[in-house]
């Protein structure tokens, strides 16, 4: 199935498009590289590098929507395989699209947030998710943020859910009619199946987890009563363990203090601490953060609304000279390629003398092993 080959088909779909690229309109290039960046990500790098450093790419008319789409495919180059992406043409107006695009309100977001507002949980909503220290950016949008947690909430709605339909006809059997809108119908089929999330769901977590935060999902038909009382008490506990922590340290620092006899030290280190504990009291009563407040460019996602956006996109200047990193890249990618085409054409003649391979997705399998492989050598060349 498309689950189980999922790379393969991606890398073949992206060889496709960069040798017929004029055979195909801007809309099937873009929805291709959003694809292979929700379900393959770094590991079609090589070819999505290649399509997006074909003659004239940037020169086709891309509107906001199609630009964030192919800001999805390098928002994944530049996590999974922390290549500075941003520093690549095309990178900052495909950004501007996405953050635009996700820019839209959702109601359940929004209640979310309330309930945490009331409940005096400090967090940040609509955001795009700021960089952890150790990490990289993850360069998406979090619905709820609790940095104090290291923790991101997704409110996902039923169009961002999949039925098992195999797990839901063995647990309810093919005689139980279950009809209605699709919201109606994924609320019945939870009671029995846990339903799995969509790709670009997925993609949001697997590029969040990598960049070290812990992520959680509240689907529409979920009590958000109970994850903001989970969270309070999370918050609670994180919180007097600091606390504990900090006077466990202060007492230290003052019997320190008393072995030198440093009477006025003392009174200083007792002064922080009450500041500190004031500090504490005060953020553990914050409401949710504004954008001025944060310093984080807020803004809730709309995953329906995400691609609607058909207005002309952002001109990208191209009489700009590459810049040095860019050109780097450039040159290392042409080399990956001479290298990938080699190694292909050696198996190919390996395979045909022992039939190795049964068909040809067995073929592709491994191809797209090695071009993850060719690829994360020309990245360590490059960060270097």
């Amino acid at each position: 199935g498309v689950k189980k080959h999922a790379k393969a088909l991606c890398s073949t779909c992206l060889e496709d498009i960069c040798e017929r690229k004029s055979y195909y309109p801007v809309l099937s290039i873009s929805i291709c590289l959003w694809s292979c960046g929700v379900l393959a990500g770094d590991v079609c790098g090589l070819q999505a590098l290649r399509l997006i450093f074909s003659p004239g790419f940037w020169r086709q008319d891309f509107t906001k929507a199609t630009f964030s789409m192919v800001y999805h495919m390098c928002a994944s180059l530049q996590v999974e395989e922390t290549l500075p992406m941003e520093d690549i043409t095309g990178w900052w107006e495909s950004r501007q699209c996405y953050e635009e695009g996700t820019a839209i309100t959702g109601l359940q977001t929004e209640s979310l947030s309330e309930r945490l507002r009331l409940k005096r949980i400090p967090h940040l909503a609509n955001v795009m998710v700021p960089a952890r220290a150790g990490y990289a950016e993850p360069g998406v949008r979090g619905d709820i943020v609790v940095e104090e947690l290291q923790l991101v909430i997704e409110v996902e709605g039923p169009q961002r859910l999949c039925i098992p339909l195999p797990q839901v006809l063995a647990e309810v059997g093919e005689e139980t009619d279950i009809y209605g809108q699709y919201p109606e119908v994924i609320s019945a089929v939870q009671r029995n199946v846990e339903c799995n999330i969509a790709g670009p769901a997925h993609f949001k977590r697997r590029i969040l987890q990598r960049c070290g935060w812990r992520v959680i999902t509240c689907t529409f038909d979920e009590n958000e009563e109970y994850i903001a009382d989970a969270l309070q008490t999370m918050v609670r506990v994180k919180t007097k363990d600091g606390a504990e922590g900090q006077e466990e340290k202060e007492e230290v620092s003052e019997k320190e203090e008393e072995v030198d006899g440093s009477a006025e030290a003392k009174v200083g280190k007792e002064g922080g601490q009450v500041s500190q504990k004031d500090a504490t009291d005060d953020e553990l009563e914050a409401p949710a953060l504004t954008q001025e407040t944060s310093g984080f460019e807020a803004a809730i996602s709309d995953p329906l609304g995400e691609f609607e956006d058909e207005t002309a996109g952002p001109k990208i200047d191209l009489n700009v000279e590459l810049s040095e990193y860019e050109s780097r890249v450039r040159k290392a990618h042409a080399k990956a390629m001479k290298e990938l085409q080699r190694r292909v054409l050696e198996e190919r003649g390996n395979a045909a003398a022992s039939g190795q391979y049964l068909d040809h997705v067995e073929f592709r399998d491994w191809q797209v092993g090695l071009e993850r492989e060719v690829f994360r050598e020309m990245c360590e060349s490059v960060l270097a």
